[in-house]
């Protein structure tokens, strides 16, 4: 249950936050995270990522645990001495430690000026094979996040079912030069028709990007829709 009234209802029910403020105060209010910080963020992001966290928890309470922080690169390193780095080509990251996971976004992208951008980026992602199929919004990548932390709270790399599928597709990735554009990058195109190209890096990406189809393509393609139901049937199990 919320811990007040921060933050207004929209459209129904969805939260929206006014403020960078408010977002924080939600965050903390609907026990979502032990701190929040979403400064340096554009309100629209901050927003998208509560919502997309709260429907999350609302749909699977057995998702992920408690948070020790949600929020923006700058928010994150506000109170660390040692300050966490993030490339502009990282967007997002899961950070582990022995208390808690973290999910920091990178304010570099998505700030009030250069948002646009990394949703436009985005979407190019799944022109290019490099995303999944139905992952080509900002909502896709939060949800790529929450797969991560599913995978960390349930212990997924090490699940049988999931590592099979990812032995299965896995490979060399080789020079690929995409249909739209002369541009040519390095991806296995094996794993990238299957679920993505990003989804060969290693089995904790091909979890999360599988959950991500699982979760925002209508019609997830047989990869995804294998992970996403062992994934489901873990957090059933984890509810037990």
């Amino acid at each position: 249950m919320p811990k007040g009234n921060s933050g207004r209802r929209k459209n129904g029910g969805i939260l929206q936050a006014r403020t960078i403020d408010e977002a924080n105060k939600i965050a903390v209010n609907y026990d979502l995270a032990q701190r929040a910080d979403f400064s340096e963020l554009d309100i629209s992001v901050a927003n998208e990522i509560l919502q997309n966290l709260l429907k999350t928890r609302e749909d699977f309470p057995e998702a992920f645990e408690k948070l020790e922080f949600v929020g923006s690169l700058n928010g994150f390193n506000e109170t660390k001495t040692i300050k966490y780095e993030m490339d502009r080509s990282v967007l997002a990251s899961r950070i582990c430690s022995t208390r808690a996971a973290s999910l920091v976004f990178n304010d570099t992208n998505f700030n009030e000026r250069w948002h646009d951008v990394a949703r436009n980026n985005i979407a190019k992602g799944q022109e290019t094979l490099f995303f999944p199929k139905g992952c080509n919004t900002l909502k896709s990548l939060i949800d790529h996040e929450i797969g991560h932390l599913i995978e960390y709270k349930h212990g997924l790399l090490f699940n049988n079912t999931i590592n099979s599928l990812y032995d299965k597709y896995r490979g060399e990735e080789k020079p690929h030069t995409f249909r739209h554009s002369s541009k040519t990058v390095r991806i296995n195109l094996k794993m990238a028709k299957a679920l993505s190209g990003y989804a060969n890096t290693n089995v904790a990406e091909f979890i999360a990007e599988a959950w991500s189809e699982y979760r925002n393509n209508p019609n997830p393609r047989p990869v995804a829709k294998k992970v996403g139901n062992e994934i489901m049937k873990c957090m059933r199990e984890g509810a037990k």
